[in-house]
């Protein structure tokens, strides 16, 4: 029965002697080459590289990829990050980058996670539409977007602006200036019901609305531009 002391002293013994002939060989393997890969449209591959520097200038044994991984996760675009070993001196990095679908209530952009994240310009980023949602609720706010979105794309019209209220009421902006209430209930079925019936309009028809309410039981109503012409609603309806 003493023998099981005597294998784990040896057991220890041998654990030090290896990690004592790894230690040297943590420098005299470096790291020579870092790769850093992805497709990119706002990522400054040289900003990552030096960024990363502090974190990969060590030996290729020695290097923590967890902590390589937290500083490319902690530049703005990178959504997320893969790190890799490639013997015998070699440092795999593939970047993802982020894919914005909104201005988060204009303090951020979002991604179609509902991920926010702060670029270094966010004014550059005017032609996105404005996103406005319950502070602690962005990924539901985001799915309503991409929801709307995905409606209003069958009609060719465009949205630039979703607000959703603590009480899940949607106020809907679309280009050029044309707003839309939904109410806090059906929206989802307001919407249509409101798009089929603007098919019904010509299209400078449509550009004179300036506000349409679909929260009535049975119908909406709609506010006209200042400027817009007088319409024959008769011979409209006749037409129809």
């Amino acid at each position: 029965m003493r023998i099981w002391p005597q294998l784990a002293l040896f057991l220890v013994i041998l654990a030090l002697t290896v990690l004592g002939w790894l230690r040297p060989w943590q420098s005299w393997l470096p790291i020579r080459h870092v790769r850093v890969q992805g497709v990119f449209a706002h990522i400054d591959q040289a900003q990552v590289e030096q960024s990363l520097l502090p974190v990969v200038n060590t030996g290729f044994l020695a290097v923590d990829l967890r902590q390589i991984e937290q500083q490319a996760l902690s530049l703005p675009w990178v959504r997320a990050a893969k790190i890799r070993r490639v013997w015998p001196d070699t440092l795999d990095i593939r970047l993802y980058e982020q894919v914005p679908v909104a201005r988060w209530r204009g303090k951020a952009l979002v991604n179609d996670q509902g991920q926010l994240f702060i670029p270094e310009h966010l004014e550059n980023f005017r032609h996105l539409p404005l996103l406005i949602g319950p502070e602690a609720q962005p990924q539901r706010s985001v799915a309503t977007l991409l929801n709307v979105q995905e409606h209003l794309a069958d009609h060719n019209l465009l949205l630039t602006e979703l607000q959703i209220s603590a009480s899940r009421a949607w106020r809907l902006k679309l280009a050029p200036e044309l707003e839309i209430m939904l109410g806090t209930r059906q929206q989802a079925t307001r919407l249509d019901q409101l798009l089929n019936a603007l098919a019904l309009f010509e299209p400078d028809q449509r550009t004179a609305m300036a506000r349409i309410d679909m929260r009535y039981p049975n119908g909406f109503s709609v506010a006209w531009q200042a400027d817009s012409p007088a319409f024959n609603w008769r011979k409209i309806a006749q037409r129809h």
